[in-house]
């Protein structure tokens, strides 16, 4: 006398939480190993040109908007301002200061020039204007 019997009955219905699982399991994997290249900071779109450098982080980086919003580093500024900003930000032991400035390409000239300008006055040696890699839009 046996006090189990094998059952031999067909499964006729389909379980898709195994499935599920490994769907999951496979979508945090893909999230959790791609790189996500997320530039922090202020939304501006830059010119594009076929010569571009990659910036240096020991430069000081002022930000003109499309609205014309000005930004030193990440701390928005006032145009009145601006001078004074850039003058805390001066590292007097660097041989050539540098200020690279990011500015839309919608924005209104103006406001690069003013930007130029100030850091001319405080002492930045070099004014470079950030730009994008790519094809010259006509």
């Amino acid at each position: 006398m046996l006090l189990f019997e094998p059952s031999r009955k067909k499964i006729t219905s389909f379980s898709a939480i195994s499935l599920t699982d490994i769907i999951f399991l496979l979508l945090i994997f893909f999230l959790l190993s791609s790189s996500f290249v997320v530039q922090p900071g202020i939304k501006v779109d830059l010119p594009s040109t076929r010569t571009s450098e990659p910036e240096s982080h020991d430069r000081v980086i002022v930000t003109v908007t499309s609205e014309g919003e000005l930004f030193v580093g990440m701390r928005p500024v006032s145009p009145e301002r601006l001078e004074d900003e850039l003058r805390a930000m001066l590292d007097p032991v660097q041989e050539r200061p540098s200020l690279i400035i990011r500015a839309d390409k919608t924005c209104q000239f103006h406001w690069v020039v003013r930007v130029l300008d100030a850091g001319r006055r405080v002492g930045y040696q070099r004014l470079l204007i950030a730009s994008q890699p790519g094809e010259m839009s006509s």
